[in-house]
């Protein structure tokens, strides 16, 4: 007959690339007769990772499966099975398994910071001109990213309204995006930022924080001097 099903340990909610991540399943199963224990880890793609066979003598048999270095690929649901078979008999069929699965969650690194630059670039722009906010980023390789991913530029201003974004795969090039004040009036002044992020629609991958950098534009109205004639 089939028993109880395994239990798995508790993982954190999810974890950085390079980090260590160990799989620990325990599996208990009553007999009065003497039977063999099959147990195993399997991944998402229900390849074997590892598995233990052991004498079944009532008490509690625990496998563990270690991921060294993790990359984003080992990201998604990993299961443990066992079934029982009889050790000497081979009349007697063996168990169906009993399962138990746990997720592995990743997140995607992002320690890069966009770079602004200004298009005329100066210090204080007057009514009426155009000022082009160029933003860049290069998100490098990294053996650890060896899935494909999304990469997000936004501008805000200071209301945190969104001027311009894109998303394009990310392909470890530089990235660039603009946003253009025309006939900027007093009203445009402030601060605007640029920021990014990388995601991917991959199940049990989240997304990088999001990097931000920030400029602030000044516009000053030219000065009129008044002459009386008197």
């Amino acid at each position: 007959p089939n028993g109880e099903n395994p239990s798995v340990n508790q993982l954190q909610s999810y974890y950085s690339v390079g980090d260590s991540i160990t799989l620990t399943c325990t599996a208990t199963y009553p007999s009065h007769i003497t039977t063999n224990l099959n147990i195993q880890w399997l991944n998402s793609s229900n390849h074997t990772l590892h598995s233990y066979t052991g004498i079944n003598n009532n008490t509690e048999h625990t496998i563990s499966y270690t991921i060294n270095n993790v990359s984003l690929s080992d990201a998604g649901e990993y299961t443990c099975q066992y079934n029982i078979s009889s050790t000497d008999n081979s009349f007697v069929l063996s168990s169906g398994y009993m399962t138990a699965s746990t997720n592995v969650s990743i997140q995607i690194p992002n320690n890069e910071i966009p770079v602004i630059t200004l298009i005329p670039h100066q210090s204080v722009y007057g009514p009426g001109s155009d000022i082009t906010l160029s933003c860049s980023v290069t998100y490098p390789y990294s053996s650890f990213i060896d899935i494909d991913t999304n990469l997000t530029l936004q501008w805000f201003n200071s209301s945190n309204h969104t001027l311009n974004s894109s998303t394009i795969i990310n392909n470890n090039n530089g990235h660039t995006l603009t946003y253009t004040i025309s006939n900027a009036r007093l009203s445009d002044a402030g601060l605007y930022a640029c920021s990014f992020f990388i995601d991917t629609s991959i199940p049990h991958i989240v997304a990088s924080d999001t990097t931000t950098t920030s400029i602030i534009i000044d516009i000053k109205s030219k000065k009129m001097c008044l002459i009386l004639i008197l």
